[in-house]
């Protein structure tokens, strides 16, 4: 499993997650320009991204998904909480909600999404599972939750 953070600050946010066969992004706080340039850079364009996943409305995890999802045609997943808090999900052409603390499929990976703390509605973090290797994502904690730290463990 591949993880690579492509950047993480209040200009944007957007990590990496891969597997054979499977790459997806964590949020996409960047323009399409600068998300493409940044996976070039991260020798990470060799293989198409699958899917975006969204921890959160807010625009730092958000900005560049409409636009890169749309031109490449890729499913957003998000929960309602999300989409419903910002705006601009509301132009994305492929999307797909899910339940905070479900397990859903995406490519080769097993995803959870679960609850963090954070001021945004509904936010989540997720936990990836393929061929026995097991990786995780949780963005702006403002603290450890017992929750978050069962998720965490054993990554």
């Amino acid at each position: 499993m591949r993880v690579s953070v492509l950047g993480s600050g209040s200009s944007g946010n957007a990590t990496y997650v891969a597997v054979p066969g499977t790459a997806v992004l964590v949020d996409l706080g960047f323009g399409v320009r600068s998300i493409e340039r940044r996976l070039r850079q991260a020798g990470l364009d060799d293989q198409p991204i699958s899917a975006v996943l969204l921890t959160h409305g807010h625009s730092d995890h958000t900005k560049g998904v409409a636009a890169f999802a749309n031109k490449h045609g890729l499913t957003v997943y998000m929960n309602q909480a999300t989409r419903d808090e910002t705006p601009e999900l509301q132009h994305i052409d492929k999307w797909k909600c899910f339940d905070t603390g479900s397990t859903f499929s995406v490519g080769n990976f097993n995803v959870r999404a679960f609850q963090v703390p954070h001021d945004s509605a509904d936010p989540v973090g997720f936990r990836f599972s393929a061929d026995g290797l097991k990786g995780a994502v949780a963005t702006d904690l403002g603290q450890l939750t017992p929750g978050v730290i069962k998720n965490l463990s054993n990554c």
